[in-house]
């Protein structure tokens, strides 16, 4: 929503304390009606001219210095940016001639503030005046005067006496307004004559001594902000200052600030919701719009003066106004309403998806009393998505095209090999008596040339294909099991084998029991078959430490190993690092591990040395 203007220095002017705003180079640019009534001057005589040109020290008094402790002042706001509180310091006004003119003496206290600039740079400076003449009488009088006054102000005041100027345990409570009990939830009318430390036992010892130090440095200090409540239940802000009454008392001021960062609280969300990137709109209950930040300009393209004091109908689809109802209805149950999915129509009539967190506004006594939104344009999110399922659903069915494929060239490819193989063996057994030793050899190379495509056929078309394409169920996995059941089965087939097998315990994991046990069929086999000429084979199967969380297995073995030149050729299809001659196979049993291993998002990796074994690790995650 689209914010009046604020006339800033009207503001400035009507401010109930005495407030003065200087450029940097210290010219007024500003001045509060009670600062001129302090001062006794007319605004309008002392904008544009030089602060120390408009209240000169007292020309009568020789040891004027009141506009030299100013002038640190403002020095110190200028190179170090920060606020500064002056110490206590005579500065005789000039009393106007209709009044008799001369200088009244007075003593002030000031507090200065920067304004910085985008920069960082000073641009203004805030003074802030009090004046505290009365407050430099006698201790006593000026305590009793204080007490007297301070029962019927508006913020909390408090007076405490040091008794000891050196000890800031001292520090006694000796008067106090109702306010101040109010404020501080503090029984302080049966603590007059208390200590500080008494009243508050927890009081860190360094916060009474800063409390001690004003009146000993005679400066007045601002303490910071508290919380306390003005009555049982509603929780307030305040501002709390100390500041000298005589040499050996100070005061405490508690000003209610909550209504002031409250005001700042505002408009710093204020700032967040119009910076934002997500359209966030404010309904009441009957559906009426009552703000809408630039970002809901942008998305749905109404200014805010076009949509607010409007139904939210004009961006809802038909339909829309049930769906906002029912959304209501969840909403007065109590229930959050995040990421609510839904459609809505621009200003040019373009259908959006939105992705939307829904919350409800609620009055001091908890009542509902409206609604907000906050929407984010997932259009293109949601066309992405659509597209991701368009090209998956078009994979699934290449792959279903590619699966019956493979099954029709297998089968078709079976039949002439098998009759390939058939007629070769007739010809060496009913024929051999015709053929001479060269024959025969070409008719063995045939029929293993035959043998083999079988085998590639079997194990790329059939066998690799079909671990891409099986369903993945994961559960939980005993690779200790497995692998015996792996090894016991590799015994059984070559029981002449001595192969030392061991097996680490309990190696549990998560993932799918078939597609592991492939996993483990084609490494522990690979282990099996290279270390064939081994006379004291061993093959071991564990775990060995984590890589990102994910326990690392492995297969070791100490057979034929290989040359890790040539480890990047390992896990490609029909890739061999060693010869048919030397050790059988397809070259696609470690693709198929590292299938495996991919469809459970993990890693396979290998180490070896020529001669002397290899070791396969991997992760399934």
């Amino acid at each position: 929503m689209n914010s009046p203007l604020v006339d800033f220095h009207a503001l400035f002017e009507a401010a109930p304390g005495p407030y003065i705003a200087l450029t940097a180079d210290l010219k007024v640019v500003a001045a509060s009606d009670a600062y001129s009534r302090a001062m006794m001057t007319v605004r309008s005589d002392i904008l544009g001219r030089n602060v120390f040109d408009v209240f000169p020290d007292n020309p009568h008094d020789e040891g004027a210095s009141a506009n030299e402790v100013l002038r640190e002042a403002l020095d110190t706001v200028r190179k170090e940016r920060r606020a500064h509180t002056t110490a206590v310091r005579r500065h005789d006004v000039r009393k106007p001639d209709s009044e008799g003119g001369g200088f009244e003496e007075r003593y002030w206290s000031s507090h200065v503030w920067p304004v910085l600039g985008e920069d960082g740079e000073v641009r203004y400076i805030v003074l802030r005046i009090e004046d505290v003449t009365d407050k430099r009488r006698n201790t006593e009088v000026v305590l009793q005067a204080y007490a007297g006054l301070a029962k019927t102000a508006p913020y909390g005041l408090a007076a405490f006496r040091l008794t000891n100027i050196e000890d800031a345990r001292t520090l006694t409570l000796v008067a106090h307004n109702p306010a101040a009990e109010q404020m501080s939830g503090l029984a302080l009318a049966a603590s007059v004559g208390k200590t500080l430390t008494e009243i508050l036992p927890g009081i860190p010892p360094s916060v009474v001594e800063d409390y001690a130090d004003v009146i000993r440095s005679g400066r007045a200090k601002d303490m910071g902000e508290r919380t306390g409540y003005s009555d049982s239940t509603r929780h307030r802000m305040f501002s709390v200052k100390a500041f000298p009454l005589s040499d050996h008392a100070l005061g405490i001021s508690m000003d209610d600030i909550t209504e002031r960062r409250q005001f700042e609280a505002r408009e710093r969300l204020a700032a967040v919701v119009e910076s934002s990137q997500d359209a966030i709109v404010t309904k009441t209950l009957d559906l009426v719009i009552t703000s809408w930040n630039h970002a809901a300009e942008r998305i749905f393209g109404y200014s805010a003066d076009e949509v607010i004091g409007k139904s939210v109908a004009i961006i809802l689809p038909p339909g829309g106004a049930e769906e906002e109802a029912q959304i209501l209805v969840r909403l007065r149950n109590g229930e959050c309403v995040d990421n609510f999915e839904s459609v809505r129509i621009r200003k040019d009539g373009q259908h959006l998806h939105v992705s939307t967190t829904i919350s409800a506004m609620l009055d001091t006594s908890g009542t509902i009393i409206g609604y907000s939104t906050i929407s984010r344009d997932i259009t293109d999110l949601k066309r992405a998505q659509e597209a991701v399922t368009r090209a998956r659903d078009a994979a699934e069915a290449t792959n279903r095209e590619l699966e019956a494929f493979s099954y029709s060239v297998s089968h078709d490819l079976r039949a002439p090999l098998r009759g390939i193989d058939g007629f070769s063996q007739v010809l060496l057994e009913d024929y051999a008596d015709k053929l001479d030793d060269e024959g025969k050899a070409h008719l063995a190379r045939i029929r293993a040339g035959a043998q083999r495509m079988g085998l590639l056929i079997d194990d790329f078309l059939i066998k690799l294909a079909g671990v891409a394409r099986s369903e993945f169920r994961p559960t939980q996995v005993d690779l200790s099991q497995l692998a015996r059941g792996v090894a016991e089965n590799l015994r059984r087939h070559d029981p002449t084998r001595r192969v030392e097998l061991i097996i680490g315990e309990d190696l549990i994991t998560e993932g799918d029991p078939a597609l592991i046990t492939i996993l483990l069929v084609n490494l522990i086999s690979n282990a099996w078959k290279f270390t064939g000429r081994q006379s004291q084979a061993r093959i071991e199967v564990g775990s060995s430490g984590e890589v990102k969380g994910h326990p690392v297995y492995f297969v070791r073995d100490n057979g034929a190993g290989f040359d890790m030149t040539y480890a990047d050729k390992l896990f490609g299809a029909f890739q061999r690092l060693h010869t048919l001659a030397e050790f059988p196979g397809t070259g696609i049993g470690l693709a198929t591990a590292q299938r495996v291993v991919h469809r459970h998002k993990g890693r396979i990796w290998a180490e070896a040395e020529l001669g002397r074994g290899a070791t396969f690790h991997f992760t399934l995650g």
